[in-house]
């Protein structure tokens, strides 16, 4: 009788490490990487920083142009950022072979809680012309990044 408790505690061992090892072998995992944005960066169209926008009306450039918008950008963060401007979203998608947009704040290093006024600058090239079907109403999307240093 002994012996067929062992024999049966055995058997049960082996049955439940056989489920355990099955089960292992028929787990799996997958990774899903995802983004972001924490804006820590506040972008105001006064010098007081009390008014913020997101908003650039740039009018009716002609071609051969240059126009030039002032906003105020603060760093809500805790750390100093360098700044990085890139644009996206260009419509219609051919925009930004006639004309760019730029600014004076490249590579800046914006301290914690420091406010400080930057320009944009669109430039019109002058391969557009008032009656090219190409090019009407614009619009394009500014992204500022800043880079913790």
């Amino acid at each position: 009788m002994n012996k067929q408790r062992i024999q049966t505690g055995i058997l049960t061992i082996a049955i439940g490490l056989t489920l355990i090892a099955a089960s292992y072998a028929a787990w799996t995992h997958t990774t899903i990487h995802t983004t972001g944005i924490i804006s820590n960066l506040g972008v105001y169209s006064d010098i007081e920083c009390t008014s913020p926008t997101n908003w650039i009306d740039w009018g009716t450039p002609a071609p051969d142009s240059i126009v030039e918008r002032t906003v105020y950008l603060k760093n809500l963060g805790g750390f100093s950022i360098i700044l990085n401007l890139t644009t996206s979203n260009w419509n219609p998608t051919n925009a930004n072979n006639h004309m760019q947009i730029t600014w004076d704040r490249e590579y800046y290093n914006l301290a914690s809680q420091s406010a400080i006024e930057c320009t944009f600058t669109l430039t019109v090239f002058e391969n557009v012309t008032s009656s090219d079907p190409k090019i009407g109403a614009f619009s394009s999307d500014i992204i500022i990044t800043g880079t913790s240093t």
